[in-house]
């Protein structure tokens, strides 16, 4: 068996959050390769906002024979090509959502609000806009992109941002073959638990895994609940 995992990073960040995911994927692969299991890689998508993008070889994987696995995190999940939703065995959502707006009339007034202030400031400061973002997502400083004003993609993050007001993920929009789990940490001040569970229902998923504490990074940042479900989805189709 060859599977191939697709790791896809959310608005504002790059491939590096899934840096801790790399080791831990790296010691599966060796493991199934010395049991003869089989073969395991990865591709790390790299949207384009701090760096060259890749995201565009995305569309060529499918057409590999290889069992295909997604792991997306926040608006990353969104942001995954047609051609491999139709394709994949797997998806890991970690902090995403069906839809950015709460349903209540009220709370979509008031998130389409916050949105639109967002966009403004990101225009018109985007080191200051970025950096309160990533601050509001806990992501440590050390951590981080070093960016200035002229190393950022800043039309792509602004159409990605702007994105947040029209993506709406409805029941088939992931084919339901796929084996499908949502992680969500219940201490997340981007994406609720509520929208974590309606992402589930939409998805046709009962493999919800709520995480008490962890923010929004987390699921990324601690990667040893969704290896878990990646070693459990492998083993049922060894």
């Amino acid at each position: 068996m060859k599977a191939l995992v697709i790791l896809q990073h959310g608005w504002a960040m790059d491939g590096s959050v899934f840096s801790k995911w790399k080791p831990a994927l790296d010691g599966l692969a060796l493991q199934m390769r010395d049991s003869n299991q089989g073969e395991l890689e990865y591709f790390v998508a790299e949207r384009g906002y701090f760096h060259i993008a890749n995201d565009v070889c995305l569309k060529a994987l499918p057409t590999l024979d290889k069992k295909i696995m997604v792991i997306a995190h926040s608006l990353g999940l969104h942001l995954i090509p047609a051609i491999v939703r139709e394709s994949a065995d797997f998806l890991l959502s970690l902090s995403s959502f069906a839809n950015f707006h709460q349903d209540a009339q009220v709370g979509c007034r008031l998130s389409k609000r916050r949105l639109e202030r967002m966009i403004t400031k990101l225009k018109a400061e985007p080191l200051t806009a970025l950096r309160d973002f990533w601050a509001a997502c806990d992501w440590p400083v050390e951590a981080r992109p070093a960016i200035s004003e002229d190393s950022i993609n800043l039309a792509r993050l602004v159409s990605d941002l702007e994105l947040l007001h029209q993506v709406d993920i409805q029941p088939g929009w992931w084919p339901h073959k796929a084996n499908i789990c949502v992680l969500q940490g219940n201490n997340d001040p981007i994406v609720s638990i509520e929208q974590a569970r309606t992402l589930g229902r939409v998805l046709n998923t009962e493999g919800i895994l709520e995480v008490d504490g962890a923010n929004h990074l987390a699921p990324v940042f601690n990667p040893d609940p969704g290896v878990l479900q990646v070693i459990r989805f492998l083993q049922s189709i060894a």
